[in-house]
């Protein structure tokens, strides 16, 4: 497999620490591989309450080289 693509429920914790070890793994043998995290896809609890947590997660991940995708 060359490309992952990640949905779930919750964007800044279990999305967010899936894509992240999975890059974490793949980086042990120089990732070529592409992930990908379904923007319209994902979710978390408590919006209003961790409004800056999702924001916080995305920007990490995509400085890791993980997309954020949304449909056109």
């Amino acid at each position: 497999m060359n490309e992952f693509d990640i949905v779930g429920c919750c964007s800044d914790i279990c999305v967010f620490d899936g894509a992240m070890g999975l890059a974490g793994y793949l980086d042990q043998w120089d990732r070529r591989h592409i992930i990908r995290v379904h923007e319209d896809a994902i979710e978390t609890y408590a919006k209003e309450d961790r409004k800056e947590y999702p924001k916080a997660a995305k920007l990490l991940a995509e400085q890791h080289g993980i997309q954020y995708v949304k449909k056109a």
